[in-house]
């Protein structure tokens, strides 16, 4: 599965399809993406991937950055194991610009989650 679409919950919770959960047995990560979308990772992705993409000169400017785009608002979590669901920051859903419906589909490893009128 590369794709599905949801619609939050009033408690502002994502149900993330059945076929995905393994996927995220290790956690959540949500945060920022490049634009006005975010990024959903798994723990394991977050961890082997993304935090050594971020470690680097203290001095360099490009790795700062990238630093402060992917950790500001940085959120993490474990699905409710009963119906698989996450609950998204409403400060993330505010850069968004994500009121009720999410489109998801996989850009490799992570998930580009965003509100279906900013879909490519």
């Amino acid at each position: 599965m590369d794709y599905f679409e949801r619609k939050l919950d009033d408690k502002r919770r994502l149900t993330i399809p059945t076929e995905l959960r393994g996927e995220f047995a290790s956690g959540i990560v949500l945060t920022r993406g490049f634009g006005h979308y975010l990024h959903l990772y798994s723990q394991d992705v977050w961890d082997d991937q993304v935090e050594p993409a971020l470690q680097g000169s203290i001095l360099d400017e490009r790795v700062a950055d990238l630093n402060v785009k992917f950790r500001r608002g940085k959120t993490s979590a474990t699905l409710d194991q009963k119906q698989g669901r996450v609950t998204i920051e409403q400060h993330l859903l505010d850069f968004a610009g994500i009121a009720r419906d999410i489109v998801a589909v996989r850009a490799g490893q992570y998930w580009r989650v965003m509100a279906p009128q900013d879909v490519v």
